[in-house]
């Protein structure tokens, strides 16, 4: 088998890194059929042949976070299946008779089955509207708190737990910096109580407490470039019209002074002729 090298915090490191990466996402392929609603669900004598499969000489202390890796690269396939043959047609028929390359009929058939179940659709919908609700706060300190009212409020306003909800607000409502607090103090906190773990009341589900506090100097440090590439464009957009202005008064000093030139010679010739 060939060596994999990683770092001290577990990290890929060497020429092979990159190969290894995409030898996890074909195994996910190989040993996960498609209608598994989610890696969790895969038998753990499946995983055990996952790891077995890998070509590749890693440490079984790696093994669980590996096996994490090839679990994101299962949500990625299925995801691209989603977008590009599952949302493409209008009804399951149209669906299963339009099986993708690579994909057996009747996996591919009890994957358009399990994704039209309406809990999936739910989440599918609920996930949309949290991305949305990011995109449009671009630029901008996204909480925890944002997040749960993003995913948990209906297209028309109203609200999926309207009793908690109101208490948020109200929370909210006092004191507006509350949504600032730590994780265990946060407006969701204070209704929902301390998260669990491994998991996050209003977050994804792959985030948890432990990599939101090591990941915020990264994010504070993408906030602030954020900003200053946001300073820099509207520096810019300012000097492009400036130019424009004067560039205009240009053309428009040009013009007076030829018209200018013109009746001064108009004037002569006139004089001339007299």
């Amino acid at each position: 088998k060939i060596f994999i090298e990683f770092d001290a915090d577990g990290q890929l490191v060497g020429d092979n890194s990159s190969r290894y990466s995409s030898t996890l996402g074909g195994i996910a392929k190989t040993h996960c059929p498609i209608f598994y609603e989610s890696f969790t669900n895969v038998l753990d004598q499946t995983k055990n042949a996952i790891w077995k499969s890998v070509k590749y000489h890693v440490f079984d202390t790696y093994r669980k976070c590996q096996l994490k890796k090839v679990g994101k690269s299962f949500r990625e396939y299925t995801h691209r299946l989603r977008v590009k043959h599952y949302d493409k047609y209008k009804n399951d028929d149209e669906r299963k008779r339009n099986c993708p390359k690579g994909v057996k009929q009747d996996k591919w058939e009890r994957f358009v089955d399990n994704e039209s179940k309406p809990f999936r659709k739910r989440m599918r919908f609920i996930g949309k509207k949290s991305r949305q609700a990011k995109k449009r706060n671009l630029g901008a300190k996204f909480t925890r708190t944002d997040s749960y009212i993003a995913i948990h409020t209906r297209k028309d306003g109203s609200f999926i737990a309207p009793e908690r909800m109101a208490r948020i607000n109200a929370i909210i409502e006092v004191d507006l910096s509350s949504v600032d607090l730590d994780l265990d103090n946060d407006p969701v906190a204070q209704v929902f109580g301390l998260d669990k773990y491994g998991r996050m009341c209003g977050m994804s589900a792959d985030i948890t407490k432990t990599s939101l506090v090591s990941s915020a100097p990264a994010k504070e440090k993408l906030h602030k470039e954020y900003q200053q590439r946001t300073m820099v464009e509207e520096w810019v957009m300012s000097l492009e019209k400036h130019m424009i202005n004067l560039t205009q008064i240009s053309v428009e000093m040009k013009d007076q002074q030829t018209n200018s030139q013109k009746s001064v010679t108009a004037n002569a010739t006139t004089s001339n002729v007299i």
